[in-house]
């Protein structure tokens, strides 16, 4: 009887050690200022009334706010003279002034729309600025993970208008 067990074992395991599907991982990219104007994460999509999906398949290649930090870095550089924005952690001039940014929405929902809300104020030798607010709405031009990180970049690219053009 242990014979039977052991073939009947042998037969199963290759069958359960089959390959998984690869998990795709997204970024938020910078945009070229002229285009602009209309660990791993999970990428939550907003769903009818006070749900949230999250994706069983598709990761952030890094937590979400560095990823915010990053794309709306390259963003502003692209947009100002050049050598004039520094990213978080450079060594700065004291004459420099810092943009505090506070997302409190940033997300997709089930329709194919991102939406962005974001209160942001310059700081500058104790001296802080009015808050101005954005909110920016982008549709995604498909379906999916590369769709909703394309409209999320679009919308920072439009945040980084907004702001350079407060400057």
């Amino acid at each position: 009887m242990n014979c039977r067990w052991t073939l009947l074992l042998v037969a199963i395991l290759p069958v359960a050690c089959g390959n998984s599907p690869t998990t795709p991982s997204y970024t938020l990219k910078a945009v070229d200022g002229a285009r602009s104007g209309g660990a791993l994460h999970t990428m939550p999509i907003g769903g009818p009334g006070n749900r949230i999906e999250v994706s069983d398949q598709d990761r952030w290649a890094a937590p979400l706010n560095e990823l915010i930090r990053r794309a709306l870095t390259e963003d502003l550089r692209e947009r100002l003279p050049p050598g004039s924005v520094l990213a978080a952690g450079d060594t700065m001039p004291a004459t420099a002034r810092t943009i505090m940014l506070n997302v409190q929405q940033f997300m997709a929902d089930g329709s194919g729309r991102v939406e962005l809300d974001a209160d942001w104020a310059t700081h500058q030798h104790n001296t802080k600025s009015a808050t101005r607010h954005a909110a920016i709405e982008v549709r995604t031009t498909g379906q999916g993970g590369d769709a909703v990180a394309a409209a999320m970049s679009e919308a920072l690219a439009q945040l980084a208008d907004r702001i350079t053009a407060d400057l």
